[in-house]
């Protein structure tokens, strides 16, 4: 679990050649680090190595962080209609998921639909300050 949050913070901050090669590293079976593989490769060019890590995926094996990171991929690939039907579908099973949120707002707002985007952006943005408001009051 704390090698995919590390993992997950090299493609948030957008090192996909640092992903790639910690994916590689960890040797590991796990679809979640699969995805996040796919992840790096699409965004570093390789559209045909990200395609074919997508073809041999289990889906249904995948936590929501997991589903989340396939649309990220579907996203990159500019395939908006599997990445809003994974998070959809996600916002079912959890309407906190901030990064889901995001995910979507950005979707929606490639769709033209602007008033859709912006209340799912204001959802994450108020999703993240009750973290952060939180972590303050435990913290300090």
């Amino acid at each position: 679990m704390e090698a995919l949050t590390l993992l997950r913070g090299l493609a948030e901050h957008h090192h996909y050649s640092a992903l790639r090669e910690a994916c590689l590293e960890t040797a590991s079976g796990d679809p979640a680090v699969r995805v996040l593989l796919a992840l790096a490769d699409v965004q570093l060019g390789d559209m045909s190595a990200g395609r074919c890590a997508l073809a041999s995926l289990d889906r249904g094996t995948l936590s929501l962080d997991a589903r989340v990171d396939l649309a990220a991929v579907h996203i990159a690939l500019g395939e908006l209609n599997p990445a809003i039907d994974i998070l959809e579908a996600g916002l079912l099973e959890n309407a906190d998921h901030a990064v889901l949120l995001a995910r979507l707002a950005w979707c929606r707002l490639q769709q033209g639909n602007r008033d859709r985007a912006l209340t799912l952006v204001l959802m994450a943005m108020f999703l993240l300050f009750l973290v952060l408001l939180i972590m303050s009051k435990v913290i300090g």
